[in-house]
């Protein structure tokens, strides 16, 4: 989920961040139409109509307790992945469930395609489409090629089995099934599909991924914000990491620099005046919410 907390000095200037946020966020028109396509497609042809939730597959979760109900829509992939666990029972289908409908309130479409693009995982360490974008084929997620884009629309399902560096041919047939859904779905033409599927995968890999930037440049300085912040307010560490606030403080960026490659070790007894500011308020509160209310 997009909820980066920044840092800021006494001039008023970044000096860095926390984020639960995995990977490289990119808003939606830094990502290819070809890869919403064809994750559209291939995940949730009526992501722009339904409510957020399949009902149907709801249902059969519960009656088979928890062992089938696949086919999730986009956003219920979303609530699964950015918040809750793997594993496969009522309780946690029905937190699915619940917690779609309100994303669904909360966010448009279009932030909750974003958020789950950028919070997907595709393998070898990878999360969200910019850095795997980078890892498979050194560009960024605006500039991916259909058969590229179908290609990682089709990791979707399972990045372990489908990423075209541990299994080209497994990811070169995936591909394949998505161009397949695209046309199925008039996103694109058989020909253009013909085309994608002709293109040599094994052609196209090219990893310029170097992980992710490093935010957390005064790591002891920080350390002592978020140590007054959870004393201050009250807060818990993870809140203050993946809840989206902005925090001003009295640091001197040039002076922490030298500080920091003068002495190794941990300043802990740094106390700084600190406002928090909260910039977005995300659904964690609900989740606690449905572990008193949804009983079975």
């Amino acid at each position: 989920m997009k909820a980066t907390t920044v840092i800021y000095d006494k001039e008023g200037n970044q000096a860095g961040s926390l984020s639960g946020q995995k990977g490289t966020y990119v808003e939606l028109d830094a990502i290819s139409d070809s890869l919403e396509n064809a994750v559209i497609a291939t995940e949730d042809r009526t992501f722009y109509e339904n409510s957020g939730v399949n009902v149907k597959r709801f249902l059969l979760a519960i009656v088979s307790m928890g062992r089938f109900g696949g086919g999730s829509t986009i956003t219920q992939q979303l609530a699964k992945n950015a918040f809750l666990t793997q594993e496969q029972t009522v309780t946690r289908k029905a937190k699915e469930f619940f917690l779609s409908l309100e994303l669904t309130k909360k966010y448009s479409k279009q932030e909750i395609l974003t958020m789950y693009l950028n919070n997907a995982y595709f393998g070898n360490g990878v999360w969200g489409v910019e850095d795997a974008s980078q890892k498979y084929f050194g560009t960024s997620a605006a500039n991916l090629t259909v058969d590229e884009a179908a290609t990682l629309a089709g990791m979707l399902k399972g990045p372990e089995i489908y990423n075209p560096i541990d299994n080209i041919k497994n990811a070169t047939n995936r591909r394949n099934t998505v161009l397949a859904n695209m046309v199925d779905d008039k996103k694109l033409s058989q020909a253009d599909a013909d085309s994608a599927a002709g293109v040599d995968m094994a052609s196209r890999l090219d990893d310029t991924y170097q992980g992710t930037g490093d935010d957390y440049k005064y790591p002891s300085y920080f350390d002592a914000v978020i140590e007054e912040a959870t004393k201050t307010y009250g807060l818990s560490e993870d809140e203050i990491v993946k809840n989206g606030y902005k925090i001003y403080t009295e640091m001197d960026a040039n002076s922490q620099a030298n500080m920091q490659q003068t002495y190794e070790i941990p300043i802990s007894s740094l106390h700084q005046k600190v406002m928090v500011v909260q910039l977005s308020q995300l659904v964690w509160h609900l989740i606690q919410q449905l572990e008193l209310s949804v009983v079975w």
